[in-house]
């Protein structure tokens, strides 16, 4: 395989001019199988890709997803990206079938990144079923927080406050982002985010985390068993090995971390440097 080649660098903040698919002509047809076509753009937009491949267009089968066994097309022309995916069946779970797809895409933009020392970014921004006749509009969102987000403890004006003056929330805030968009790095980035809520309790004499967690248990009122399943989860992908995690499960590690990095800012707020009270705060478990 060649080279993936960056266009347009020297182009600064106008638009490159668009330059086709990889520079080759690309005819997609249905042959019976279920299709699929995700669509999306690179950032930033006035930087544009051309994979420089033996046979294109640039193509890989995933032996398993939620479509069953499914081979992904690559087309990418200037700023906009298409991936055509024929499956074996037709797809039911359409957040784990982007997320399966997005964990192919996510390593070429990578790839990409490594041979040109230069960061590209991608959204993908939708998926069409062709036979369906449907189409799918994704946005990077946890359900139970996205719509609910009076469930915050505080107000933005507070919270910000809090964010600009306290480096252990501002960057748990960071990693609950983190949880969002790398998908397959959810339990990763959401039990870091704790980490970074328990070494506000560390002592830097001692160094010891240990009681570090305990006293960040006891001030917040949070279960060791309320935390375990995430830093259980997370073990695999810091050992270079993560499970590829459905819909439901991360959710879940995402609200248990929501709600912790929740109850470090209402502690943070009262500056009285008491544990939380009972009776407002009953123990998370």
């Amino acid at each position: 395989m060649g080279r993936g080649r960056l266009i347009g660098q020297s182009v600064g903040p106008t638009r490159a001019k668009p330059d086709g698919l990889t520079n080759h002509e690309v005819r997609v047809t249905v042959s019976g199988m279920p299709t699929a076509v995700f669509n999306g753009t690179t950032r930033p937009e006035w930087q544009t890709i051309a994979l420089q491949v033996d046979d294109p267009p640039l193509r890989v089968t995933l032996s398993d997803s939620a479509g069953g066994r499914c081979a992904i097309t690559f087309l990418m022309g200037s700023s906009q990206l298409s991936f055509i995916v024929k499956t074996e069946r037709d797809v039911t779970d359409v957040g784990t079938f982007r997320n399966e797809v997005l964990s192919v895409v996510r390593p070429l933009f990578d790839l990409i990144g490594y041979l040109n020392g230069a960061v590209v970014r991608f959204e993908v921004d939708c998926v069409t079923f062709i036979e369906a006749e449907n189409i799918t509009l994704f946005l990077d969102a946890v359900p139970g927080i996205f719509d609910r987000q009076e469930d915050r403890p505080l107000g933005i004006g507070e919270l910000f406050h809090i964010a600009v003056t306290n480096r252990n929330f501002a960057r748990a805030l960071a990693d609950l982002r983190g949880s969002i968009e790398m998908f397959n790095d959810t339990a990763f980035y959401a039990f870091r985010a704790i980490e970074n809520v328990m070494q506000f309790f560390s002592d830097e004499s001692t160094n010891d985390r240990g009681s570090a967690w305990q006293r960040m248990r006891s001030m917040l009122r949070v279960d060791r068993d309320y935390v375990r399943p995430l830093e259980n989860e997370s073990k695999h992908a810091r050992h270079g090995n993560p499970r590829f995690l459905t819909g439901i499960e991360r959710v879940d590690l995402m609200m248990r971390a929501w709600r912790v990095v929740d109850r470090f800012a209402v502690l943070l707020s009262r500056e009285a440097g008491e544990a939380l009270p009972a009776a407002e705060f009953p123990t998370l478990k």
